[in-house]
């Protein structure tokens, strides 16, 4: 299962589109390159354009990013498109940190409010998923 959704618990929904955006442009550079970590660029205005998020949305989801260690902005000269590199070990502990989260949730007929990882949050909803649709059956 992908379940990098999990970084939603520590990332605005924003900041996660973007990275994974970024992670599938690295992705299809890795494939036709043999480099390490490919550097790419992340094209503001069509980011906003695409995703309907305003321009100061995506420079703050992108500066979230790399200050969380996940882009690495490689180079910044004005009037150009800043050059990134993705890093897999901040990926990575980013990940680890979210699984970590303990969120707020209600559940239960009464709503009672409990303190629950959002790994189990995430397994919850798989789950209650599961056996919905199999009561229906």
């Amino acid at each position: 299962m992908d379940n990098d959704y999990i970084l939603c618990s520590v990332l605005t929904p924003q900041e996660y589109t973007i990275l994974k955006l970024a992670m599938d442009v690295r992705v299809k550079l890795k494939n036709k390159s043999r480099k390490e970590e490919p550097l790419f660029t992340l094209q503001q205005n069509y980011i906003a354009s695409l995703f309907h998020f305003s321009p100061n949305t995506v420079v703050k989801a992108i500066d979230k990013l790399c200050g969380v260690g996940v882009l690495k902005e490689i180079s910044n000269k004005y009037g150009e498109c800043s050059t990134y590199a993705f890093v897999p070990s901040k990926y990575q502990n980013l990940l680890k940190k979210a699984q970590k989260k303990d969120i707020l949730l209600r559940t239960g007929r009464n709503k009672v409010c409990q303190n629950v990882s959002a790994e189990k949050v995430l397994s919850y909803i798989v789950g209650k998923s599961i056996v919905k649709a199999s009561n229906m059956q």
